[in-house]
């Protein structure tokens, strides 16, 4: 079977670069560890982000730094010939290089099927999602209906969750990537007391980037959602369960449903260091 004919023309490249590195490891964990060093990249130097990059990076030799540096770029010039044409109003280039590693390679930790991207495309313009509004998508995936709705709707608030770590990092990087203004959460959607981690991505307007930052899940919209559920359903039922929530979480966490939408209008902007100073175009 001809591999190549598998893979999209335009990540032929970063995919031919991808394989030398996952000829010593598995295709899944070197995707992962990808997508790690790139949430660092954008993360404003978190260090949090920075260490675990760097545990990532030390099961691969230097050499194989060297080609992580190179798919950086490539997937830059890749995101860049998508996107900057005009050709294309969106592009899920994490949800495509997964579906091709999937559909040459298999692999326990890499199983997930993501919605056809003329499917996204005509589900979010059936919404006539308005700008103003917030879009939630509980089971994200690589984040094709947000990054949808944000870019139909000229920039509306987007959160998602999944039970997939890797499907939420990739939903992260592909916010990031087309300026998005929200939130994504690694959760069990159906449970409204599951929150593992959380990641808020802010478009920062002064450098043109979106940055990455930790979200602890009191400063969470989608945890104040699901918090907000869970009053509502206790207020006939347990008023002392309903009293003990309110009183481990500040009253700002629990605004009427109009608040909500109010607050999310206007996106809020890091402030940033006058200058940004790259030495040398090196990830390491």
């Amino acid at each position: 079977m001809n591999i190549s004919r598998n893979i999209p023309i335009e990540l032929k490249t970063f995919f031919k670069l991808f394989e030398q590195l996952a000829y010593r490891h598995q295709y899944s964990t070197v995707f992962d560890d990808y997508l790690t060093m790139c949430i660092y990249n954008f993360s404003y130097d978190n260090q949090e982000y920075k260490k675990l990059r760097d545990e990532r990076m030390n099961n691969y030799e230097k050499k194989e730094h060297d080609l992580f540096n190179q798919l950086f770029f490539e997937m830059l010039k890749v995101l860049n010939d998508q996107l900057g044409s005009g050709m294309m109003k969106w592009y899920d280039f994490f949800g495509c290089m997964y579906e091709a590693i999937i559909s040459t390679h298999k692999s326990q930790a890499m199983g997930q099927f993501f919605t056809p991207v003329h499917v996204v495309d005509a589900m979010v313009l059936m919404n006539s999602i308005e700008k103003d509004s917030a879009v939630n998508d509980p089971t994200c995936g690589s984040g094709r209906m947000l990054i949808a709705s944000h870019v139909h709707s000229g920039g509306c608030y987007v959160y998602g969750q999944d039970l997939d770590l890797m499907c939420c990092k990739m939903s992260v990087l592909n916010m990031a990537f087309h300026g998005c203004n929200g939130e994504i959460v690694w959760q069990d959607s159906l449970n409204l007391n599951d929150y593992r981690k959380g990641w808020r991505i802010r478009p920062n307007y002064f450098v043109g980037l979106c940055f990455i930052e930790d979200l602890p899940k009191e400063e969470s919209y989608i945890w104040s959602v699901n918090q907000n559920y869970k009053l509502r359903y206790l207020k006939e039922n347990d008023q002392e369960k309903r009293k003990e929530i309110q009183e481990q979480f500040p009253t700002t966490l629990f605004p009427a449903y109009q608040e909500e939408i109010r607050i999310i209008k206007k996106p809020s902007v890091l402030k940033t260091r006058p200058q940004i100073k790259i030495e040398e175009p090196t990830l390491f």
